[in-house]
């Protein structure tokens, strides 16, 4: 049986966004992160949240460890198509099918995202990943709506 690696990347990839800046911010200017203030450089959702300066602190450090980790697996013209297919107003799962991945790239980036997921879930209080679920939930059942 051929397993569909998309859908549970894009799951992935989609769980990363809510809990991490998009990749593409950072890979546009990877100085932002020096220059901003991490309570400015994350989704609108964590406003919600009132994360911590410590809380905030691990995400950046999280999302700059996703990063190279990311980086890392991908060519440069792999990188190059992503932010391309995002910069001509296309969507995060259109980026990520348009850098026509290996599957050994598929599964180590399906690897990274977990690992960062995991690690983001850790840093939130439970009440805060509650507030998170109920996010991803009303997110999702909006994009079925379209």
């Amino acid at each position: 049986m051929k397993f569909n690696i998309v859908p549970v990347m894009v799951g992935s990839v989609a769980a990363i966004a809510l809990s991490l800046t998009p990749l593409v911010v950072v890979a546009q200017a990877p100085d932002v992160l020096a220059q901003t203030p991490a309570s400015e450089s994350f989704p609108r959702v964590f406003e919600q949240l009132n994360l911590t300066p410590e809380q905030e602190a691990q995400l950046v450090e999280i999302r700059q460890n996703t990063r190279a980790q990311l980086e890392s697996l991908l060519t440069e013209d792999q990188q190059q198509q992503f932010r391309t297919t995002l910069e001509q107003g296309g969507s995060f799962r259109q980026a990520i099918a348009a850098m026509s991945l290996s599957e050994e790239q598929k599964t180590e980036i399906q690897s990274v995202f977990r690992d960062a997921r995991q690690r983001a879930s850790e840093v939130f209080t439970p009440e805060q990943r509650e507030q998170l679920r109920e996010f991803r939930q009303t997110r999702r059942e909006q994009r079925q709506a379209q």
